[in-house]
């Protein structure tokens, strides 16, 4: 637990421009686990669905692209 709370404090307070990118892709997003939730109860509409969907394929490119910055 305490290595957990390390890692998040680490993010909370880190002046790194790798974290500010992050923090910055995930403002922009819609509520994944709202619409991860209605998709799995399916109640979502096409929109909705289509619109998660869309989002989890960005992050995925924009999280690859950030990897080396975070490697080294």
């Amino acid at each position: 637990i305490n290595a957990r709370l390390d890692a998040v404090s680490e993010v909370l307070h880190s002046e790194s421009s790798v974290f500010g990118q992050i923090e910055n892709h995930l403002r922009k997003l819609p509520d994944i686990e709202r619409g991860l939730c209605s998709i799995y109860h399916k109640k979502c509409s096409t929109q909705e669905f289509f619109l998660i969907v869309k989002t989890l394929y960005h992050l995925q490119s924009e999280f690859q692209a950030l990897i080396p910055a975070v490697n080294s």
